[in-house]
Order: C-alpha cells, then structure tokens, then sequence
C-alpha cells in the first residue's frame, strides 16, 4: 500500500469508531447492566401490562364469546349479542385490577333501526395476570351481570353472532 493510501485509511479510522456508536446502538460495556430507554418502555409486568403506566397491554384481547380491543384511551368491546365501549384507560393497581366505567349495548338478530338500540351503563371490573385477562361486566343501572370472561391477549375471540 502507498504512503498515501495508508494517510487515507489512518485518518478514517477515527471516523469510522465514531460512526459505529452514532446510529443508536452503544458499544457493550460488561460493567454496566445498564437498558436502553427503547428497552425499559418495552418491560412489562408479563406481557399483559406495561410498568411504567401500569395500564392493560394494547391491542386484542380474546376469549370465548368476546372481544377486547384495547388502545390508550379505552376499549372497544364486541360480544356474541352486544357490542360496548369503555371509557377511559385502563389503568391497574398494584394487583394486576382495574375497574372502568363504559357502555353495553345489546343487539338482535338481523338489521337494528337507528335510534332503537338501548344503551346501557356499564361497569367493567378486570384482572390481569401476565397475557390472562378475567373481566366480569355489569349492567350499572340494574346491577345485571352480564358474565365473567376470560380473555387472552393477542388472541382472536371465539364469537357467534345473533341469528
């Protein structure tokens, strides 16, 4: 190699270390146990729930005759005979438990004039453990359970529509 060619390649040298640690990794260093801000947002108390908010995973819940659809402002929620909203975060305590106000609204066979559907209040009351939701629904105005599900996340629901 020419004289010239080995100036080329020593003044890149330090270039070429630098660019290395600039694209978002850091170079391991095996005294420190130290995780990235991408990786602490992504722990999770099972995968179920996030820690740092303490709120139920997004995304679908599923079990036999539901659907949780879950997003940072609430959830919508789809039966075999009714659909539902809830209203708000679902935020948990330190048990894994949440409890949330919402709607139930319960459906017939066949098309639904506008105007006719009844709308419920409705309180939802869940616990999750790791990717394992339990949620007992209840109508607010009287006291109604509608049921207890158990739901999975990241699991598609076990539906059968009105007929």
């Amino acid at each position: 190699m020419s004289k010239t060619g080995l100036l080329v390649a020593f003044a890149m040298l330090p270039a070429l270390y630098i660019q290395n640690g600039s694209c978002g990794t850091r170079p391991k260093d095996s005294t420190r146990n130290v995780p990235s801000s991408a990786e602490a947002n992504r722990s999770s108390v099972g995968k179920g729930a996030r820690m740092q908010d303490r709120t139920v995973a997004t995304g679908l819940w599923g079990g036999r005759g539901i659907s949780l659809q879950v997003d940072e402002r609430g959830a919508r929620v789809e039966y075999d005979c009714a659909h539902g909203e809830i209203t708000g975060p679902l935020s948990l305590n330190d048990r894994g438990e949440f409890e949330a106000a919402g709607k139930y609204v319960p459906e017939t066979p066949g098309p639904t004039r506008v105007g006719a559907e009844y709308e419920h209040m409705a309180r939802y009351a869940g616990r999750v453990q790791g990717d394992r939701m339990t949620l007992t629904v209840t109508l607010a105005d009287t006291q109604e359970k509608i049921g207890t599900f158990t739901l999975e996340h990241g699991r598609g629901p076990a539906l059968v529509k009105c007929q």
